[in-house]
């Protein structure tokens, strides 16, 4: 029984990678026409690419999402919108049909601000986020008891943190979806398929120098963000981006700057500006997030360790790595 889930796991697996790769394939040759390409213009204080890359990585996230959820029916061990099955020491758990409007509701909302010639103003954007963290809260299953309106709320608002947080994670290449890959193999979800194979087209070059084939856009990190909250390993992925993004918040309030107004002060943005290249950035990513997945696999093999207190010691642990890593990689003008 074992071995046939596992090779059950690996067949949908190969099948949400090649769905993907086929998409980003088709998505980027359509990009132009559509207009859903990145260059730069809009926020040149953050953004340093030479000319305009496809936003195709969320679209094709999603469709491979979708050929997941419709597995469902015949693999239900293995889906996209089952992402935190089993798993005894989850701390909420979705049903499937929450989820799944959250993730179109979290697409709908990236995909517009991707489309949109300046993005999503503030509000309009929050108020789409709100809506998909509704849609999961909906869904919200505690212990197998019901749940209240305060830990729905408290759900709702979560998820709003998450999909910003993930968003402001993905200012470099292979950063938001490196952790996002762990995250899906913790969780042994097939969806880690799918960001194999955008990692191999926003990480690859089709010239020395130049830019990836493919970003994952604002529709691919807020679907990214609804997927990490609903799993305890995806949850573990978020740490180290929530920690940079306080980091951040925290700068631009003693620089006297608005903290929504984007910057190039991530943990991606000063490892590139030191001379790493993508593939190093994602390797010192990693090694700051370590901690944080350590600690949640200690949690899940160990039953005494609490998931809260592990979180915790794993945060501060990310925190401490991240300070040396960012002692070792100075900003430039401080060279």
């Amino acid at each position: 029984m074992i071995e046939d889930l596992a090779s059950s796991g690996i067949a949908v697996t190969s099948v949400a990678f090649s769905v993907a790769a086929t998409a980003l394939f088709v998505l980027v040759r359509l990009a132009r026409r559509t207009g859903l390409v990145d260059d730069g213009r809009d926020a040149p204080e953050r953004k340093t690419q030479a000319r305009a890359v496809p936003l195709a990585g969320g679209p094709a996230l999603f469709v491979a999402g979708l050929v997941l959820v419709a597995l469902e029916s015949s693999t239900h061990t293995w889906s996209l919108a089952n992402l935190a099955p089993s798993d005894s020491g989850a701390i909420f758990r979705f049903e499937r049909g929450a989820l799944t409007l959250a993730l179109l509701l979290a697409f709908a909302t990236g995909l517009v601000d991707d489309l949109a010639p300046r993005g999503l103003t503030p509000l309009p954007k929050l108020l789409g986020q709100f809506a998909a963290g509704c849609a999961l809260a909906t869904g919200l299953v505690v212990d197998g008891e019901p749940t209240s309106f305060f830990e729905r709320a408290f759900v709702a608002l979560l998820a709003v943190i998450a999909q910003n947080v993930a968003n402001t994670f993905d200012h470099a290449d292979g950063t938001l979806g490196s952790l996002a890959f762990v995250g899906c193999l913790g969780a042994r979800a097939p969806f880690a398929g799918a960001i194999a194979a955008f990692l191999g087209a926003n990480l690859a070059r089709p010239a020395r120098g130049g830019p990836p084939y493919a970003y994952l856009g604002d529709s691919g990190s807020h679907v990214l963000g609804i997927l990490l909250l609903a799993t305890p390993a995806g949850q573990a992925a978020l740490t180290l981006p929530a920690i940079d993004l306080v980091r951040v918040v925290w700068m631009r309030v003693r620089a006297g700057d608005p903290i929504w107004r984007g910057d190039r002060r991530h943990l991606g943005q000063r490892l590139a500006a030191a001379g790493r290249s993508p593939t190093r950035v994602v390797l010192l990513v990693l090694v700051c997030a370590a901690p944080a997945f350590l600690a949640f696999f200690a949690a899940d093999v160990h039953g005494g360790m609490g998931r809260l207190a592990a979180f915790g010691l794993g945060a501060a642990c990310s925190a401490l790595v991240l300070g040396l890593v960012l002692r070792l990689h100075p900003a430039p003008s401080a060279a």
